[in-house]
């Protein structure tokens, strides 16, 4: 008899597996985390580049503390092309390492503004809303608040939005809206104004903002340099530099020298960009806030006590409204 045959188990020979270690993640990597909370108490913020506004008692020169210009302080961490290191030196006698520019060519976003004042009890400044000027002159020391305006705007080859801040009867003569137009509302008028009416032209209903066009900003000057405006009342007078429209044209600009303002369509997109998220930055200067804000300084004896009750307070009074100016919302300061 034929032997039986043994049952033979076959096993299949597997190659070996390799067992790779886990990928370690380093914990102070900033740029591989997730962010899922804010601190809205911060708010905005935006590097602060500051108007000088020149000194006539200088020597002449072509460094802005004589001629006007524009500084960011070292610190802000930000470099705007064509600036050169400065040392600024303060009303207090203090030397800021910085970075100063005569000139900017810049596409403006929005602004705003307030009242700043120094009360008559205590060394703290208050901010006041654009529309309390009474208020704010009440409260104020010398019965004579500042005026502050600031310009969101991007700076052309720099790829952010930063800050521009003026004081004073400068601030009045950037942003002022009366029948001596500022630069903002001036330049509105022609070159956005323009623009508008050549594209009805075409057939097109194009409500461009100011951020869709360039603006060149610099000191006021002549072929003699610079030119100093003598501005306040009394013995209170001081001499400034204004800051202008270098380019405006001298007629009603054609559609090439539009063209040529035109930020471009790459360009336009992240403006506007820009130009909604900085609802928060134009809110936080606003009638409403700022009244929330004076109310933690001012007691019901104050007599601007019974004035806050009915100021910021109407519905819908918010940072979606227009600014006046063509291409801007408006926002109750």
């Amino acid at each position: 008899m034929p032997k039986a045959e043994k049952n033979i188990e076959t096993t299949e020979v597997k190659e070996p597996v390799e067992v790779k270690e886990p990928v370690e993640v380093q914990d102070n990597d900033m740029f591989g985390i997730d962010v899922e909370v804010s601190d809205p108490a911060f708010g905005s913020i935006y590097p602060i580049v500051q108007w000088v506004n020149g000194d006539r008692t200088k020597k002449k020169s072509e460094d802005i503390d004589y001629t006007g210009g524009f500084f960011v302080s070292a610190e802000q961490g930000i470099e705007i092309p064509g600036a050169h290191p400065y040392k600024l030196m303060t009303q207090e006698g203090q030397e800021v390492d910085g970075f100063a520019i005569r000139d900017l060519v810049l596409h403006p976003l929005r602004y705003r503004r307030s009242w700043i004042c120094l009360p008559k009890e205590g060394g703290l400044q208050m901010r006041f809303p654009w529309d309390a000027y009474e208020d704010a002159k009440e409260h104020d020391c010398k019965n004579s608040p500042r005026g502050r305006g600031q310009l969101l705007a991007v700076i052309e080859g720099m790829n952010q939005p930063v800050c521009l801040t003026f004081s004073g009867m400068v601030s009045a003569h950037v942003f002022s809206r009366g029948k001596d137009r500022g630069v903002l509302s001036n330049y509105g008028q022609v070159i956005v104004g323009r623009a508008r009416a050549l594209a009805r032209r075409k057939g097109r209903d194009i409500e461009y903002p100011l951020c869709a066009f360039k603006l060149s900003m610099g000191p006021e000057r002549n072929a003699e340099g610079p030119v100093f405006t003598k501005v306040g009342q009394g013995t209170a007078t001081n001499y400034v530099v204004y800051p202008v429209w270098l380019d405006k044209p001298a007629g009603i600009p054609g559609e090439d020298h539009i063209g040529r303002l035109f930020a471009g369509r790459e360009l336009f997109a992240k403006l506007q960009d820009w130009h909604r998220e900085a609802d928060e930055w134009v809110a936080q200067w606003s009638t409403k806030a700022l009244i929330e804000q004076l109310k933690t300084f001012l007691t019901n004896k104050s007599s601007l006590a019974e004035s806050l009750k009915g100021m910021g307070t109407s519905e819908g009074e918010t940072a979606a409204e227009g600014e006046g100016l063509p291409g801007e919302r408006e926002v109750p300061f």
